[in-house]
């Protein structure tokens, strides 16, 4: 497991074999065709209890979760997962 904590405040803990997955890398190329495969690839890395926080941590006043802040997170998240043990 790998607590992370982004720029914008979130923290998170993450199981890094989440990322190490064949099926998850054939949704990550999906993603620039299809952004609908987003809430499945924050799934499978994430969980949904994770995936969940993601959203509340970006939730307007509105009650929304903006998409392209849960996107720039998802990615933040992948570069410090993949940062060979930085911010751990």
């Amino acid at each position: 497991m790998k607590k992370i904590t982004t720029e914008s405040g979130f923290t998170i803990e993450v199981d890094e074999a989440n990322f190490d997955d064949m099926e998850l890398l054939e949704k990550l190329a999906q993603l620039d065709e299809n952004i609908l495969v987003l809430p499945e690839v924050l799934t499978m890395t994430l969980g949904e209890k994770g995936k969940k926080a993601l959203y509340d941590h970006f939730r307007d006043d509105k009650g929304r979760a903006t998409a392209s802040k849960v996107m720039d997170e998802f990615r933040e998240i992948m570069n410090l997962v993949g940062d060979g043990g930085k911010n751990s």
